[in-house]
């Protein structure tokens, strides 16, 4: 391994070990790789009305929800699943939230333990990447006011 390479191995392991990480937010793949969750929670923030349609309410959470990838394999995949927001018996349906990745467009999140594919390795060059997920969730109007909390699982396989 020539100077360079092992300088750069250095510096990726050193920034990997000095990144903060909680319980449930690192999966290590083996000789594969690892997912690192940096954000183990997201916050919706403020409620926010659409300056070109008033009668839109939303959340949004902006790069709210971030991940590191090292992968040394070439053929993986990232899912997003989650379930449907719960106020004590009160609820609010998965599919009123979107995601985007990065500065990408939103897309509607799929039903209550559903997982859709956020990113593949043909998106991604690189054996290190840092990746960014912003969330908004759109009301109907018909929302009973609590405090709601909601399971998000990002998950990563080798293909």
């Amino acid at each position: 391994m020539g100077r360079s390479k092992g300088l750069l191995v250095f510096w990726l392991m050193l920034v990997v070990i000095t990144i903060p990480v909680q319980a449930g937010t690192t999966d290590n793949y083996g000789t594969s790789g690892l997912l690192i969750i940096t954000t183990p929670y997201v916050r919706m923030g403020e409620l926010k009305t659409d300056p070109v349609n008033p009668a839109l309410e939303y959340f949004e959470a902006e790069e709210a929800l971030n991940f590191l990838i090292l992968t040394w394999d070439s053929k993986w995949q990232v899912f997003l699943s989650g379930v449907d927001f719960v106020s004590g018996v009160d609820q609010i349906p998965l599919e009123q939230m979107e995601w985007k990745l990065g500065e990408n467009n939103y897309h509607k999140m799929p039903r209550a333990g559903k997982e859709e594919i956020i990113l593949t390795h043909e998106q991604a060059s690189g054996f290190l990447q840092y990746h960014s997920l912003s969330f908004r969730l759109a009301l109907q109007g018909d929302e009973a006011p609590g405090r709601y909390n909601s399971t998000l699982t990002l998950t990563m396989i080798y293909l």
